[in-house]
């Protein structure tokens, strides 16, 4: 099953989690310390995404994009801390579009979920549509301009809820997976199997007619 968990994804949600409490427990913290945070966060999601890129095996890398996603969050985490002043009232647009990056990723492991033949895919679909319904809700109706502590409060309670949707979609789905590949693996060898012993036969078949 860990082979199957991406682990900066994972990082990812734990990092949610701790933003999220941490929003909750000071919910009257400035906008500046805020987008701080995020750049961080996302500077470390970045170095993560890099090193985990030169780690995996090259065969592995080939149809993988993390090290343009690492760069990526690596130079919009600076960009954030570098230019706070500028985007201090961004930070509802930003953590919601996150909340819903993170609905869109357990919507596609929804369809995984279907096209492995899990039956309890709705799960899934459900959870996607929490984490997009709820980031929507940051995005339209909770205005950066406005730093009350209830918008620190419902963003921070988001952020926890995407991250622990998002590390039982990754370990529970990965488990999933992992079970699809071992019978789909079994179900291929039974079949080679049988086209050898097909094919042996045949060949027996033959030979005994030959000596006929």
């Amino acid at each position: 099953m860990l082979k199957q968990v991406k682990w900066s994804s994972v990082l990812t949600s734990v990092a949610f989690i701790v933003v999220g409490v941490l929003m909750i427990i000071y919910p009257n913290v400035s906008a500046s310390v805020v987008a701080n945070i995020i750049g961080i966060c996302f500077i470390v999601f970045g170095i993560v995404n890099i090193a985990a890129y030169f780690l995996l095996d090259i065969h592995d890398t080939l149809y993988r994009n993390d090290f343009a996603l690492g760069l990526m969050a690596l130079i919009f985490g600076i960009a954030v801390i570098v230019k706070k002043d500028l985007i201090a009232d961004m930070i509802p647009l930003i953590l919601g579009l996150v909340i819903m990056t993170s609905g869109f990723t357990k919507l596609q492991r929804a369809v995984i979920s279907k096209r492995i033949g899990y039956s309890n895919s709705m799960i899934y679909i459900i959870l996607a549509l929490i984490s997009i319904v709820f980031g929507l809700i940051v995005i339209f109706f909770l205005n950066g301009s406005n730093m009350a502590s209830i918008l620190f409060i419902v963003i921070g309670a988001g952020l926890i809820y995407c991250g622990i949707s998002d590390l039982f979609a990754n370990f529970f789905l990965a488990a999933k997976f992992n079970q699809f590949v071992k019978d789909f693996d079994t179900a291929k060898k039974e079949a080679e199997g049988k086209i050898i012993d097909a094919e042996t036969s045949n060949e027996k078949t033959d030979s005994d007619e030959n000596h006929q």
